[in-house]
């Protein structure tokens, strides 16, 4: 799974503009369950597993740095330990195995407050994570400086980036218990660069499968006019090599791969569309979402976007509807047309924020008064059902959502306009 879904190019994400509203009436309760303090101020989820555990970052009451948490069980949160204390942290996700077995990575900063991607053992959180180090260059000259995760998979492979001074990221993977990190290859050779250029690639995945297969976005340099280039990487050990366009498409990105190697990325047009693109194999011909069903009525869509994707290749998205707003959709990949998911009652835009395996998916709505609900669709529905705040809160919004669908994770305002994490079992 990937550390940030951001990755994937998203132009219509509902910006969670409303946690700083005030004054406005709550609506009815849901039951979302408060995951308290005990991690510090300002929770936030940003990942969940099949067996609930649910790791995230808060604002330390004392110091005001960043705290990185792990809850075990709901209202249970637990600092995970920093790399050096009295320095911030940050948890990106957690892999989707037993407790006793899991990794959660995410970053930390060292003693010169540089940040580091960093693992914890999830059943071990006051032990100091492994740092997981740059290149070093040949003989230990020309050495990066810093890392960067960008997703970790079942049997705990890490990908991203390895950084330099200068700020050029290389794509590289850390081994299942390794600190080392080890160049992905190939990049060179497909992008034309010579040896002393810049390959500043990002990494935006990897997948479960074995071998796994890993997804970066990387920029075409000037004999490509600077438009970025998706690679994929079939095996840790194999050459990138490029996803084929759809037809007309100025460039395409890619942001997620499952274990059936389906690939999900959005494209941009000579005429500006910007639309979401599923590859069902590295090596397959893209289909594009170029149309919505709203109301059951099918609409040309010339901008939308994905934002995830689950096992069977059904991807959650957003598109901009005809009256400019952004709205929520599914896409079953077996065509071309998603379908829209209204807003709640009242409410005049929505956005998609993750889909589980039984296609339920996560959904942030506004309601008739203008705040922000954490909501959700049930699998096979289309009817958005608001999930409401915490006791005294105004606004809530989802962060994330099990693989199976099965628990939701997100921030609520409570009493005070303080905010804290909350959880939701589907």
């Amino acid at each position: 799974m990937n550390v940030n879904k951001s990755s994937i190019t998203v132009i219509f994400n509902l910006v969670i503009f409303c946690l700083a509203l005030a004054g406005l009436s709550a609506a009815a309760q849901a039951a979302l369950l408060d995951e308290g303090s005990a991690g510090g101020n300002n929770c936030t989820p940003v990942s969940v597993n099949d067996a609930g555990v649910e790791v995230g970052a808060c604002t330390d009451s004392s110091t005001h740095t960043s705290v990185a948490y792990i809850a075990v069980t709901p209202g249970s949160e637990v600092d995970l330990a920093p790399l050096v204390s009295g320095y911030a942290c940050m948890a990106g996700a957690i892999n989707h195995v037993a407790l006793a077995s899991a990794t959660v990575v995410g970053r930390c900063q060292n003693a010169s407050g540089v940040w580091n991607a960093v693992t914890w053992q999830a059943s071990s959180p006051s032990t100091t994570p492994r740092l997981l180090a740059p290149l070093s260059g040949l003989l230990g000259l020309g050495a990066d400086v810093s890392t960067r995760a960008s997703g970790v998979n079942l049997t705990g492979i890490v990908v991203g980036d390895s950084i330099s001074g200068n700020g050029t990221h290389t794509p590289v993977y850390w081994a299942a218990g390794s600190t080392s990190a080890v160049p992905l290859a190939g990049v060179r050779v497909l992008l034309g660069l010579l040896s002393t250029d810049p390959i500043n690639c990002a990494v935006s995945d990897i997948s479960d499968s074995t071998p796994a297969v890993v997804l970066a976005n990387c920029p075409s340099g000037a004999a490509g006019m600077g438009k970025p280039i998706a690679l994929v990487w079939t095996s840790l050990s194999s050459n990138a090599v490029t996803v084929a366009l759809p037809a007309g498409a100025r460039y395409c990105e890619v942001g997620q791969v499952n274990a059936l190697g389906n690939i999900v990325g959005d494209c941009t047009f000579a005429t500006s569309t910007h639309q979401t693109a599923f590859w069902s194999s590295v090596s397959a011909t893209p289909i594009v979402m170029s149309s919505v069903a709203v109301g059951g009525v099918s609409q040309v869509s010339t901008h939308n976007g994905a934002v995830d994707m689950n096992a069977s290749g059904h991807i959650a998205c957003n598109f901009k509807n005809t009256s400019g707003e952004t709205e929520a959709c599914f896409w079953n990949t077996s065509t071309t047309t998603g379908t829209a998911l209204a807003p709640i009652s009242g409410g005049i835009r929505d956005a998609a924020q993750a889909i589980g395996n039984n296609d339920t998916l996560l959904v942030n709505s506004e309601t008739a008064s203008g705040s922000l609900h954490q909501s959700h669709v049930l699998a096979g529905g289309t009817a958005v059902t608001d999930d409401g705040t915490l006791s005294g809160g105004v606004n809530s919004a989802g962060t994330a959502l099990s693989p199976d669908g099965h628990t939701a994770a997100g921030i609520s305002e409570t009493i005070g306009e303080t905010v804290d994490a909350d959880s939701e079992a589907l």
